[in-house]
């Protein structure tokens, strides 16, 4: 496994989430990942607010 040191790039995500809503809360973590793809980093990251309330149906 090669270290991070100077070589990894991370994208944190920042987005607020979408309330309620599975579908729509997948298809806007489908948009940011596929937007910060375009940088080409080594790893995405979201924050745990990024699906705060998501119903269980």
């Amino acid at each position: 496994m090669k270290g991070i040191e100077g070589i990894c790039k991370i994208a944190g995500v920042q987005a607020e989430p979408v309330m309620f809503d599975k579908r729509a809360s997948l298809e806007k973590a489908l948009r940011c990942i596929g937007e910060a793809a375009a940088h080409h980093p080594n790893l995405i990251v979201f924050p745990s607010s990024s699906f705060p309330v998501i119903p269980l149906g």
